[in-house]
């Protein structure tokens, strides 16, 4: 669609030292906003709001309060607030199906190094180090301008694919768990019955 204007690669300029320097300090920056933003949003707003009122308003809230805090970052915008509202809402769901806080920590460190150090977006309103060098051109309705995708439509579909795969992870894990407590119970069984089957009992000869 030509919205995407492609300007080259971090190692056509840079030392293979600074790249992986810079790429490395960015991707700190990235775990410890990550982890303190998940912490506060699913791990304490959430569950707080959700004992205090019910499940589905502590997540309307916590995801609200989210996209409100994102109204100080550079380039915000309302239409920037509503795109984090619905992250907030996606890694609500990824918390809640898991009711693993590390798969939201995780999920938003993720989206915050690809999107801005892999493929060069500006995350959140802040331009990172950058892998890719590229401009998006494109109307800000979709692109989301100098805010970066969270503020424009292509953020939707891809919401949408994260909700999908964190579904079948939860549902493939679940499985999992219970495949393996069932085997552990089969094994207690079997060694508990092998235990009493080698036991011998005394004989009394009169």
């Amino acid at each position: 669609m030509g919205w995407i204007q492609f300007e080259g690669f971090a190692w056509q300029k840079a030392e293979p030292m600074a790249i992986t320097e810079f790429t490395l300090l960015t991707l700190i920056a990235f775990v410890l906003t990550g982890w303190n933003e998940e912490l506060l949003s699913r791990g304490y707003h959430l569950q707080n709001l959700a004992d205090g009122l019910d499940l589905t308003w502590g997540v309307i809230l916590s995801s609200a309060v989210f996209g409100v805090l994102h109204l100080a970052n550079p380039n915000a915008t309302w239409v920037s607030a509503v795109g984090i509202f619905l992250a907030g809402l996606f890694l609500a769901f990824a918390y809640l199906r898991t009711k693993q806080l590390w798969l939201s920590i995780g999920l938003h460190i993720g989206w915050n190094f690809f999107e801005g150090v892999v493929f060069g977006f500006p995350v959140s309103g802040m331009d990172f180090y950058r892998l890719v060098r590229q401009t998006a051109s494109g109307p800000e309705l979709w692109t989301g301008g100098a805010f970066g995708p969270e503020a424009g439509l292509v953020v939707l579909p891809a919401l949408l694919v994260g909700a999908v795969l964190v579904y079948v992870y939860s549902v493939v894990s679940r499985k999992s768990r219970a495949d393996s407590r069932e085997s552990g119970v089969v094994r207690k069984k079997n060694k508990q019955g092998g235990n009493h089957g080698g036991k011998t009992e005394d004989t009394k000869f009169s």
